[in-house]
């Protein structure tokens, strides 16, 4: 007697034989296992931890602000939404917004002297008539050497600091009044050679002048800011995600 097997009448032997020749046995699993005669090896997964990684490690999609000291004057705010954060000057001259992280007491210490890789994304407010004040750097202050990005002659600049000499070189031109502009920004630092300036995912710009090394300056090492100190201007910048990495050798 036929059964129906795939729509067509096949007999029961039939289909015995077919499966039987179609997939191995369930004891031939064994042979796969450490000892067996067709040992199979498995490649590591290749997902390191913290605990794999002794470098440094700091990632954030601005959930809160739990940990980053928080400094505004005048008109200045840090507005905090889900997924968010927003510093903005308001409308008073010499205001400021600033958020800054410390290492506090985590090891390892931060160096120049060992390759660093930061990538954020942000939004800004453009106002042409001005040179903004406005930077993301892995110090606590801008005149203290550091790596990062700055509004600069309205332009999306690099930001380097070797301790003696700050450069500020143009990268992403800015120039409508008034518009939003939206970057996702990946700044690779080799220690004593460059740095690299990748822009929405296109290399723009290598800085290699005023390259820092040594120490950080302090545990601080990042600070986000904007501020008008000559200008009524209200600036306005947005952060959504920011990470640093520095590896342990």
């Amino acid at each position: 007697m036929g059964n129906l097997f795939i729509g067509f009448p096949v007999p029961r032997a039939k289909i015995a034989d077919m499966i039987s020749t179609a997939a191995p046995p369930l004891l031939h699993a064994y042979t796969h296992e450490p000892g067996g005669d067709d040992e199979i090896t498995l490649p590591s997964a290749g997902i390191s931890t913290l605990y794999d990684d002794p470098g440094f490690h700091y990632k954030t999609f601005f959930p809160n602000l739990d940990g980053f000291e928080i400094d505004q004057a005048e008109s200045g705010q840090v507005i905090h939404e889900p997924q968010n954060t927003i510093l903005a000057t308001g409308e008073t001259t010499a205001s400021w917004a600033k958020i800054v992280k410390n290492t506090n007491m985590q090891l390892p210490l931060l160096t120049f002297d060992k390759n660093i890789f930061l990538r954020f994304r942000f939004t800004f407010h453009v106002y042409s008539d001005i040179n903004p004040g406005c930077y993301i750097i892995t110090a606590d202050a801008t005149d203290h050497k550091h790596i990062g990005v700055s509004m600069y002659n309205s332009k999306l600049a690099c930001s380097v600091h070797d301790g003696t000499t700050r450069a500020q070189v143009g990268i992403v031109s800015c120039p409508i009044e008034g518009e939003d502009y939206e970057f996702n920004v990946e700044i690779k630092f080799y220690a004593g050679s460059r740095v690299e300036y990748i822009i929405d995912g296109t290399l723009l710009h290598t800085q290699e002048d005023n390259i820092p090394s040594g120490a950080f300056y302090d545990e601080s090492f990042l600070r986000l800011g904007v501020f008008n100190s000559n200008t009524t201007r209200d600036i306005i910048m947005g952060l959504s995600m920011l990470e640093l990495y520095q590896p342990a050798t």
